[in-house]
This record gives C-alpha cells, sequence and structure tokens, in this order.
C-alpha cells in the first residue's frame, strides 16, 4: 500500500539522514513532484531535533532565492512533521568532488550564485551555519541550489543582532554543525554572526578548489583543533592555475579573527565577481589572427602572381614577329632592348597601332 503524508503520495526513498528521510512525493493538490522531507517518528518526540526540523522550514521557507531550495510546504500527519520543498535532479557538490576536479570556469560559476544566495540570506536575517558540500545540489544545468537551514541562526540585522528564533541552537558553550565547516567562533561554542557564514564559504570554496577539506583531522577534535588553530596548505602549493585574486579571496575569509574577514557577504561576493569576469575572459577564445608566417605565404603568393600576370602579357600581347625575351622587333627589323618586368624578366614594349586599333596578334582588351 502506498504511503501518504497529507495530500502527498511517497513514491521512492531518495536518502536518509539524523535529521529525517527524504522522499520523492506527488502532490495530490497541484499534481507536481516534490521532495518530501520528514522527521523519523523515534525523533518526534525530543524537543531539541524537532525544533531543528520546524527551524529548517522557517528559514527557507522565508527565503526567496534561485540558489535557495523553495519550500512549498510544512505539515505534519500522524504526528510526524514534513517539509515538502522542491524536487531538484542532479548531484550534492560532495557527489561531484568526489568524482573530479572543478575546472576554473565551473568554479567561478558555482562560488558567485551561492555567495549570491547567501548575501541574500543574510540581509534576511538569516545566517545558515552548516556550509558544506553535502548541503548544495548542483542540477543537471549546473546550478548550485543551497539546503538544509536546520542550524540557521535568525538576527535582528543579519550581522550583528540577537537571535530572535529558537534559542536552543545558541546556548553559550554548545557546539553544533560540522567540525570542518565551523568558524573558529563557531567552533568554540561563542555568538555567532554573518562573518561566520563568511568563514564557513571560505572554506566550501578551499574545498571546492582542492577537492579537500580545509580543515580535517583523524577526529572530530582534531578537526576543530585546526580549525581554532591550524591554517590549511596554501592554496597555490595545492593548485597552481588558482588565479592570485580568488587566492587572496579566501585566505582574507579564512582569516581567525572575524573582524579580518569580509565584513559581510556582500563585499566578498563583490571580489568574487571580478574573479568570475576576469576568468570568462581569460578563457575566451580568441578570434584567429594570422601569425608571421601566413602573412609571408601571402607575400610570396602575390609576387608569384603579380610574377605570372607579367609573363601572360609578354607572351600573348606582343605584336606579330616579335622576338621572344631575347629582344623585340621594333618598326623597322630592328631589335629593340628588353624592358624588365617586376619578376625581372624581360617584355617587349607592347605599344599599340596607331589610331587605336588593335594590332595583328594582339589581344583586344575592352574599355573598362
Amino acid at each position: 500500500m502506498t504511503e501518504t503524508f497529507g495530500h502527498y503520495e511517497l513514491v521512492e526513498l531518495l536518502g536518509k539522514g539524523g535529521m529525517g528521510e527524504v522522499h520523492l512525493a506527488r502532490d495530490g493538490k497541484l499534481h507536481r513532484t516534490v521532495a518530501l522531507k520528514v522527521l523519523p517518528a523515534h525523533l518526534a518526540d525530543e524537543p531539541e531535533r524537532r525544533g531543528r526540523f520546524v527551524r529548517e522550514a522557517r528559514a527557507a521557507a522565508g527565503l526567496n532565492h534561485p540558489n535557495i531550495v523553495t519550500v512549498h510546504e510544512v505539515g505534519e500527519d500522524g504526528g510526524r512533521d514534513f517539509i515538502a520543498q522542491e524536487y531538484i535532479e542532479g548531484r550534492t557538490l560532495a557527489e561531484l568532488l568526489a568524482e573530479r576536479r572543478l575546472g576554473l570556469e565551473e568554479l567561478a560559476a558555482l562560488a558567485v550564485p551561492l555567495a549570491d544566495a547567501l548575501a541574500y540570506a543574510h540581509r534576511e536575517g538569516v545566517i545558515h551555519r552548516d556550509l558544506k558540500p553535502a548541503n548544495i545540489i548542483v542540477t543537471n544545468r549546473g546550478d548550485p541550489k543551497l539546503l538544509d537551514f536546520g542550524l540557521a541562526k535568525w538576527t535582528d540585522d543579519g550581522v550583528n543582532g540577537a537571535p530572535v528564533g529558537d534559542p536552543t541552537l545558541t546556548v553559550a558553550g554548545a557546539i553544533f554543525g560540522t567540525p570542518s565547516a565551523m568558524s573558529p567562533e563557531q567552533a568554540r561554542g561563542d555568538e555567532v554572526d554573518a562573518r561566520s557564514d563568511v568563514f564557513s564559504f571560505g572554506s566550501l570554496l578551499y574545498e571546492m578548489a582542492t577537492g579537500r577539506p580545509a580543515f580535517v583531522g583523524q577526529t572530530v577534535q582534531d578537526t576543530l583543533a585546526k580549525v581554532l588553530q591550524g591554517e590549511p596548505e596554501s592554496l597555490a602549493a595545492v593548485r597552481d592555475d588558482l588565479p592570485p585574486q580568488f587566492v587572496q579571496i579566501v585566505e582574507r575569509a579564512l582569516r581567525k579573527k572575524p573582524a579580518e574577514r569580509f565584513p559581510t557577504m556582500g563585499e566578498m561576493l563583490v571580489e568574487l565577481r571580478q574573479f568570475k569576469q576576469q576568468t570568462d575572459s581569460s578563457l575566451a577564445v580568441p578570434a584567429a589572427r594570422p601569425g608571421p608566417g601566413r602573412w609571408v605565404r601571402r607575400v610570396v603568393a602575390i609576387a608569384l602572381t603579380v610574377a605570372l600576370t607579367a609573363w601572360v602579357s609578354t607572351e600573348f600581347m606582343r605584336p606579330d614577329g616579335a622576338a621572344g625575351p631575347e629582344g623585340a622587333t621594333g618598326p623597322a627589323g630592328t631589335t629593340a632592348p628588353a624592358t624588365p618586368s617586376v619578376d625581372g624578366s624581360t617584355a617587349a614594349d607592347d605599344a599599340p597601332a596607331p589610331g587605336g586599333a588593335t594590332a595583328p596578334g594582339q589581344a583586344a582588351v575592352p574599355d573598362g
């Protein structure tokens, strides 16, 4: 028997995670395909887990951006909460990075819209706090979509305001999130603002460029220690084709002190757009231009054409009885000196017959 949640019919299980199951589902009212995220039954009675689930729905539902997943509905059925959101055909960025390294053009094409989505979320007072490749889907057309706002935090102004949402994930000293994606202040359990996302986005860009996390250890504690005190291997040392501007953007985003990073995602976005413009320009295929060799060949061809034309004129436009190349016969049967042609050979003086008439044996040339 087909399982349903409200007016959604479950079609296929797409995946499971710590915070729920995601199903491909059919909307019986609007006849559209959706991704239905369902809170597992064993978590329904845990206030913290349920609060996080509802927080994700609230955060994403309040945002309207082409690079942020669209939430259609939040509901409950049989005591279990669910989120109906747009179904996106594609793969997670984590799956993509596991297969291959991104080229510069693709790196820029993904980084800019993701930064734009984050800048927009911050303006709306939402801090993501869990930026990692697994929370980004790249559509089959190559467009990135930001997912999973389960750790999102609301602020008054999106930068330094106090939390205004559910406080269960903002308790001082508590650590929430993915260790390798955290900022130092998040790893310490301190209060965070939008600059924490700037650091995490820098970590994401590092991984997008290199295929490996900026901070990783054998244990969670090792990873957190590297986030707090360590420095990732230089981007230039890992990958030598990265433009200096991109390296500088990532290095500034990964400063340990929030005051030394980009103050907002908007300012980081400006520099990423410049990086993309330069990348697009450098990768554009220039129009074909003839090289020196081609010009030499053209000059030689023109010279040969001129020489051939002169020789044809010598042979076919001479009066009857004229001598060959060794000399030309004049009017009284005398031999006139040969006249040099453009190619160094000699040609007779082919003067036209008196009165403009065509001399016997001379080709007629039409006027004009």
